[in-house]
């Protein structure tokens, strides 16, 4: 019959057909969507966090997917889509369902792959410089007339409000406690951390704060370097 589609390479006459092959026979020939069987990432062994679009994230299924769908690579497919949901298996693996779609001569594509996600454990900047008590600020926990007794009580809740910004924040967190007689000096790892807590410390017990700061050398771009002190008396 005129205008009958007929593969060259197989001979078939059914189905869709794309650029004069068989749809079987035109995706051998070509590459339209690469998806690897395993994509790295780089994951802190002590916060947990994972380097995706280079910055240290949060190692959720939301942030993981976004980093999988960089990852594909898709060739001449029009209204092209990738879509990737992770999961956790009982041994802790990662791993991903990804599928990517299009059309190539108003012909529908669809492309599914099982892809491993295998982590490369690496310590972060952040917990770098903590594990060696790296601090921007100090926050000294001092008792009004009277209240000297309360300061024990005071002092996790001063430490959660900290550590409690450590998902988005990764030097929001208390490097070291020393008990002095006035009370408790904290030192802190992130300046605008040790800012919000003081301020929610205020907020909620009606603490007396006072801030000050001194100069601490300069940093690689010759840029001034502070280091903070807050005083928190409740």
């Amino acid at each position: 019959m005129k205008g009958e589609n007929f593969c060259p390479l197989c001979g078939n006459k059914k189905g869709h057909f794309i650029k004069g092959l068989c749809k079987e026979c035109f995706l051998k020939k070509h590459n339209i969507v690469e998806i690897p069987e395993t994509i790295f990432f780089e994951q802190c062994r002590t916060c947990g966090k994972t380097k995706l679009f280079g910055k240290m994230v949060v190692s959720d299924s939301k942030n993981l997917a976004s980093f999988v769908e960089k990852k594909v690579k898709i060739k001449n497919l029009n209204n092209s889509e990738v879509h990737a949901a992770v999961s956790t298996g009982e041994d802790g693996e990662f791993s991903a369902k990804v599928l990517a779609k299009g059309t190539i001569d108003n012909v529908p594509l669809f492309f599914e792959k099982e892809v491993l996600l295998e982590p490369r454990p690496v310590q972060c900047d952040a917990c770098m410089r903590l594990s060696s008590q790296y601090h921007e600020a100090i926050i000294q926990l001092r008792a009004k007339e009277g209240g000297q007794k309360e300061l024990k009580k005071m002092l996790p809740i001063l430490v959660g409000f900290v550590e409690a910004m450590h998902s988005k924040n990764s030097l929001s967190a208390v490097t070291e406690v020393s008990e002095k007689k006035e009370g408790f000096d904290l030192k802190v790892g992130s300046k605008k951390a040790a800012q919000i807590a003081v301020r929610q410390m205020k907020n909620k017990f009606n603490a007396e704060t006072k801030s000050s700061s001194v100069l601490n050398g300069v940093d690689k771009s010759g840029n001034e370097k502070y280091r903070f002190t807050f005083l928190v008396r409740v």
